[in-house]
């Protein structure tokens, strides 16, 4: 009977805080001076701290403990089906809860953080024709600059020029270097690492993601190389409480094309642009022609050899993730859901309007 009653309890208490956690999400509005922002800078530089120095991801750890502890609960309620499953029922009921608390106590609640575009003073309009064909004219001229400098050949694909650990070293001082024209975009004490699921991630569909359980940004190994530093820096801005797709994108561009290495600007104009032709194509698809055939056949490559990576990887499987993360971005005050990452080119046009792009 006391059994019962504790599964009950622990039925209502998980019920109770999905209510509360959907209300908090709805109603509050954190700002710089928020409490709850003040907690989490200082909470997720003390995740940084506390495993930044790992050479591997504990995060990922983390999960494959939890998955085995599953398992090994799953075949003992198999093999004692009638004594334990509601002890079962309540240690899972028990676990999802606990874990849906720190999830939004640890990050969560930034999903509910005031937009960017509110503190950088942005003016956001919808896109129209004549701001896309001149952001991706921009945009082409200073990928063609950069690519031509690093690949030495106009025809020629860009390659890293140095291995892939310093790749994620010269993402993370690309955001000091940013930070001097914005101090809240500061990132210290580094926790960016390979994820040991770099292999699933490419089959479901993700260059990264952000672990809010160990604080540490964790990047697909696997991926194109030009895509790292972009991918890096988007799972860094989560990491400064930047929880919305489409500002982590942004911050990441702001990030990359502030660095003052060329390889770091080239990813973040590379994927920029491709954010910014993907808009225009289904504007304007005359322009969109012309200014393709304006862009260097190295970086064409560079963006093949992206697209042929993910064709490669595509599966059942990859629809259904997309699926359920296109679900939890919207559960998540994200009302574009997947589509959100395209907010990122609405950010840029916004930005460079105050901000002008400098030639090259």
């Amino acid at each position: 009977m006391k059994k019962i009653r504790l599964f009950w309890l622990l039925l209502a208490l998980f019920i109770t805080q999905i209510i509360v956690v959907k209300y908090l999400l709805t109603y509050l509005n954190i700002n710089n001076t928020s409490s709850y922002h003040y907690f989490y800078t200082s909470f997720s530089k003390f995740q940084r701290q506390l495993f930044g120095w790992t050479t591997f991801s504990v995060g990922d750890l983390f999960y494959t403990l939890l998955v085995v502890f599953f398992i090994y609960i799953f075949f003992k309620w198999v093999k004692n089906i009638k004594k334990n499953s509601l002890l079962t029922a309540m240690l899972i009921i028990g676990i999802i809860t606990v874990m849906q608390f720190c999830f939004y106590l640890f990050w969560g609640f930034n999903y509910s953080r005031a937009p960017l575009a509110k503190f950088l003073k942005l003016d956001l309009k919808t896109l129209n024709a004549n701001d896309l064909i001149l952001l991706n004219t921009q945009l082409i001229a200073k990928a063609n600059f950069l690519q031509s400098k690093l690949a030495k050949a106009d025809s020629l694909k860009v390659s890293a020029p140095y291995n892939r650990q310093q790749m994620l070293y010269q993402s993370a001082i690309s955001y000091n270097q940013l930070a001097q024209q914005w101090p809240e975009f500061s990132y210290k004490n580094q926790s960016i690492k390979w994820s040991l699921y770099s292999v699933p991630l490419s089959y479901m569909g993700y260059s990264g993601y952000y672990n809010p359980f160990s604080g540490e940004a964790q990047v697909n190994s696997q991926i194109v190389a030009p895509f790292i530093p972009f991918t890096a820096c988007h799972e860094m801005a989560h990491q400064l409480g930047f929880a919305a797709e489409q500002e982590a994108n942004f911050l990441s561009y702001l990030a990359c094309i502030n660095s003052q290495d060329d390889f770091i600007k080239y990813s973040g104009y590379l994927v920029a642009l491709s954010y910014s032709l993907s808009n225009l194509s289904f504007v304007d698809r005359i322009e969109f022609k012309k200014l393709v055939k304006t862009i260097h056949p190295g970086i064409l490559k560079n963006m093949q050899e992206n697209d042929a990576f993910w064709s490669a990887h595509q599966n059942p499987s990859t629809k259904v993730f997309a699926a359920f993360y296109d679900h939890f971005l919207k559960a998540n005050k994200q009302t574009d859901g997947i589509k959100s990452y395209y907010g990122i080119v609405k950010l840029i046009i916004a930005y460079h309007q105050t901000y002008p792009l400098k030639k090259s």
